[in-house]
């Protein structure tokens, strides 16, 4: 087994988890990055690296651990959403670079292999906007994996084929990164699982787990990554550390196709002015004249591989509000799993399940075309539908 040494590049946990700041942080308050309030404040630990004495803090420190300690490799954990004050990590993104070149250089002169890895944010625009020039990172050799994961949620819907077309081209090793909750919806349900009304789905279960790895490889990555893993449902004893058994799983791309897969295909965030809210929303105002909107979404499955698909939307839905899907252009069946019955739909009238045929799915990109056709007379304002999820039944 190999040994990596993290370092979470910034981090927000102030006296929640650390009493006392380092000794760098406490006297180095110029140092710090403003919130707009107070850039002195003893509580805000977040460096601002557009200085020197930053990045070289920083650089010592892994430079210590490497010569001290039989490590085989360092990863650089960006979980944070700023490292230069906002709105100039672009401009200053140079500066991450060269303490980037510094460790690559650093490393390479040591008498043993010591790779150097990045876990980044899940879209290559959000990294070159927080100062994270990942591309040229992998474009020079300076890296030996990259792991792209929003730092908190496990975003089904990310581009990752935008890494993959950078690594492919590299020696660089692609592991996106797994989390432990969907959404930051989910998350909270979990403490209130009795307003999902559907048991197990307050954290990442198994199924999740293999519909977000399932997407990994068949997107070309060469393995996975995970983080927080210790956390949501697996975190109570005794399922952990037995839980870190289903790594074993998750680790083989021929097993992982064999398990049922759930996609949850949430908002990562409940706050769209967000940094790193990731979704999307299919909006129907009842008095409209027949409203209809596209929910997109990512799917890599091979139709001849799928024993059955289901499909659920959820939004504000009342139980007379009737909508018509159609998942790129094949309509999706109506009757007792698609529309609102006395005899499925409660408690969850806000539902819709829909069988999918194997036609409907294509590889990539899909989009799922809603469309209300008889809006509820009872109800009033607008029908938002900003969940969707899709279960897949293997062949064998």
């Amino acid at each position: 087994m190999k040994f990596f040494a993290g370092f979470r590049m910034n981090d927000n946990h102030g006296c929640e988890h650390f009493p006392r700041p380092t000794h760098f942080n406490e006297s180095h308050p110029e140092c710090r990055l403003s919130d707009g309030t107070d850039a002195h404040d003893p509580d805000q630990r977040m460096l601002d690296f557009t200085h020197d004495e930053v990045r070289q803090y920083l650089f010592d420190a892994m430079a210590e651990v490497v010569t001290r300690f039989d490590v085989d490799g360092i990863e650089l954990t960006f979980r944070e959403d700023m490292y230069f004050p906002a709105a100039t990590g672009k401009e200053r993104a140079h500066l991450m670079t060269e303490l980037v070149r510094q460790l690559h250089s650093m490393l390479e002169a040591q008498s043993r292999k010591v790779q150097l890895g990045a876990r980044v944010y899940s879209t290559l625009d959000e990294c070159i906007h927080l100062g994270l020039d990942v591309a040229t990172w992998v474009g020079e050799g300076l890296i030996d994996f990259l792991s792209p994961m929003d730092p908190m949620f496990a975003y089904f819907n990310a581009p990752y084929t935008e890494f993959a077309e950078l690594t492919r081209k590299s020696d660089c090793m692609l592991y996106p990164g797994t989390a432990p909750w969907a959404s930051e919806g989910e998350r909270k349900r979990a403490h209130f699982t009795a307003e999902r009304y559907v048991p197990g789905s307050a954290s990442m279960t198994r199924a999740n787990d293999r519909a977000l790895v399932h997407l990994f490889y068949n997107i070309g990555a060469d393995g996975i990554s995970i983080y927080n893993h210790f956390v949501g449902h697996l975190w109570p004893p005794p399922f952990y550390p037995q839980a870190l058994q289903s790594l074993r799983e998750l680790g083989d791309p021929r097993r992982v196709a064999c398990g049922e897969r759930h996609y949850v295909f949430d908002s990562t965030r409940d706050d769209e002015t967000h940094f790193a809210y990731h979704g999307q929303q299919v909006v129907l105002d009842r008095n409209g004249n027949t409203p209809s909107g596209v929910f997109p979404f990512r799917l890599y499955e091979q139709r001849d591989q799928i024993h059955h698909a289901t499909l659920m939307v959820r939004g504000n839905l009342s139980r007379y509000d009737q909508i018509e899907v159609r998942l790129n252009d094949v309509p999706l069946a109506t009757g007792p799993l698609g529309k609102p019955d006395d005899r499925y739909a409660r408690p969850f009238p806000n539902i819709r399940w829909f069988p999918v045929p194997c036609a409907a799915t294509t590889w990539g990109d899909n989009e799922l075309n809603i469309t209300l056709t008889e809006a509820d007379p009872d109800a009033t304002g607008k029908i938002v539908i900003d969940e969707v999820e899709v279960w897949i039944e293997p062949v064998g």
